[in-house]
């Protein structure tokens, strides 16, 4: 029994005055006054809507809709819904949409559904101000051009003006890479008040998402991690975002520095086994697309500057 049946019947037998029947069906006094005298007269039936299966006066006929499909997989064949609409119009006699051939050639399987869109993503807005908000990641790439297992470029830019404010070669993204990455922010700009990474064991205890609820609720928590412990140290809050496109700028980090001068690759293989710190003027080089090889560029273990071109 549905509710209009069951709350009918109650409004018949005086259970429930017509007011609070209309409450609880969202209809009018009115409406519920019919709903009882057509209960009294015909029963359970007049409860049903008089439409229901009537087939509707402007529903497309079977032939017609035959017809579309045999012109679709046959002379037609091919063509778009607007031309066929034109087609069945001018030859036939049969004004019909191209909306309506669409849903047609759709049911009958001729064409396949339209493939859902992606959910656009609105862009996150910059920071309002340089030093609140540093992004990190890193980047592995074949940066040497095969002449060495791949490296890993760690690198850090600021939110609110794009600037480039470490860069670290490691053979992979690791502990160390972000330490030096963290240490030419912080000595170079200062402390920032945030950093936005992502979610690797580096930044966040793998056990975070393990506790339950009732262990959250008696307040416990897990370690940070030696990163974690060392932003907190300098009380730099962290962020985790959730997917690339939330730090897309550090993202597209690796593309700003391919495209520098080759040189770069030049310095970077004869520094592979080495300490690789590429310093500030690289930075400034690669947002103004002014560098020369005489630059400082890759420090050593030894703290001397490599400034001799590359051969």
């Amino acid at each position: 029994m549905n509710p209009k049946e069951y709350i009918t019947e109650q409004v018949l037998e005086g259970n429930l005055t017509i007011k609070q029947a209309a409450e609880m069906l969202q209809l009018s006094e009115q409406q519920v006054k019919r709903l009882k005298k057509g209960m009294k007269e015909e029963g359970v039936a007049a409860l049903a809507h008089k439409n229901r299966g009537r087939t509707p006066k402007h529903a497309i006929s079977k032939d017609i809709r035959d017809m579309v499909c045999l012109l679709a997989t046959g002379i037609c064949k091919g063509a778009s819904a607007n031309h066929m609409a034109e087609l069945l119009t001018e030859n036939h006699g049969i004004k019909i949409s191209a909306k309506s051939v669409i849903r047609i050639l759709r049911s009958a399987g001729i064409i396949p559904e339209p493939k859902k869109q992606r959910r656009h993503r609105k862009a996150r807005e910059r920071a309002p101000q340089e030093g609140l908000l540093v992004q990190i990641d890193a980047s592995p790439c074949n940066w040497l051009e095969g002449r060495c297992p791949e490296l890993s470029l760690h690198g850090a830019i600021d939110d609110a003006t794009g600037k480039i404010l470490g860069l670290y070669f490691r053979p992979e993204e690791d502990l160390r890479g972000y330490f030096e990455v963290l240490m030419q922010v912080v000595q170079r700009n200062g402390v920032p008040r945030c950093v936005y990474s992502d979610r690797h064991t580096i930044f966040v205890s793998p056990n975070k998402d393990k506790l339950t609820i009732e262990e959250e609720l008696e307040g416990k928590t897990v370690n940070l991690t030696q990163f974690g412990t060392a932003l907190n140290e300098l009380g730099i809050s962290h962020i985790q975002a959730r997917s690339p496109e939330a730090k897309g700028r550090i993202e597209r980090l690796p593309n700003a520095v391919t495209n520098l001068p080759q040189t770069i690759h030049g310095f970077a293989s004869r520094c592979v086994n080495q300490t690789q710190t590429l310093y500030p003027t690289t930075s400034a080089a690669m947002q103004t697309g002014t560098w020369t090889p005489l630059q400082p560029l890759i420090r050593g273990n030894t703290g001397a500057v490599n400034t001799a071109p590359i051969t």
